[in-house]
């Protein structure tokens, strides 16, 4: 392969080498455990395909921002979480210390 091209293999598609995390097949990525991809996009009609849907640049513009904003959350919860962790760890250490 040379630089700056991609073969995907199996599930292992450009987003999936990118971010470093196995598909999990019927998942949508960045939306939280257990949500579907009929959940959240809805069912799709019997006659159609995947290999017709459009979207409009307007629908494309405001998934791109709920995606921004779902990934901002998630920072944000990991970065509380890391802080409450670290908290924890000085206080710990403040009371040995102390003891």
């Amino acid at each position: 392969m040379s630089q700056g091209s991609f073969v995907p293999q199996g599930r292992d598609d450009i987003l999936n080498t990118a971010i470093g995390k196995p598909d999990h097949g019927g998942r949508v990525h960045a939306t939280g455990s257990g949500v579907t991809i009929s959940q959240y996009y809805g069912r799709a009609s019997r006659g159609s395909s995947s290999s017709s849907i459009t979207i409009s640049q307007e629908q494309m513009a405001e998934l791109i921002g709920s995606i921004r904003e779902q990934v901002k959350n998630e920072f944000a919860e990991e970065k509380m979480r890391s802080l409450e962790t670290w908290k924890k760890e000085v206080k710990d250490a403040i009371i040995i210390e102390m003891s």
